[in-house]
């Protein structure tokens, strides 16, 4: 009976072990399983949605979109240092924004660097959330000093 209370003991705790091991970061995990096809139309829709696209601006933007995450697989596969790698995205985003906003309006203009504006003040907050300053803390009420 012991033996028997041993092994099932040891069997729980190494598939518990097994399972410890499986990625839990679904992010990741779906990022990866979307094509270059899949996201140019997801970045489409949800672009439509926020400047409203007529069906020929959906068509333009839709290939702008395909050709953009096309190259950018391409670059990502390059054997490139992280700085002539991020030299190149800003390169490439700021091209494919500017044959953006050509196709766009002047009030699809307005409305997209006006949501830009806002994602970017909020990533500005997040980051400042994060940011602790480790300097020395500050004592409000210290000690007097003994002579």
């Amino acid at each position: 009976m012991k033996k028997l209370m041993l092994t099932a003991a040891l069997t729980i705790m190494g598939l518990g072990a097994v399972f410890a091991q499986t990625t839990t970061n679904t992010k990741l995990q779906k990022k990866a399983k979307y094509t270059a096809e899949q996201r140019a139309q997801k970045a489409t829709d949800k672009l439509d949605k926020k400047v409203m696209l007529t069906a020929d601006q959906k068509t333009k933007v839709y290939q702008l979109e395909l050709s953009k995450f096309n190259k950018s697989k391409d670059l990502t596969a390059q054997n490139l240092d992280k700085e002539a790698k991020k030299s190149q995205f800003k390169k490439m985003d700021k091209a494919s924004n500017k044959e953006l906003y050509g196709v766009l309006t002047s009030d699809q203009q307005t409305k997209l660097k006006e949501m830009k504006t806002e994602r970017k003040d909020k990533m500005a907050g997040k980051h400042k959330k994060g940011n602790k300053d480790h300097s020395a803390p500050m004592v409000s009420n210290p000690p007097a000093q003994v002579q």
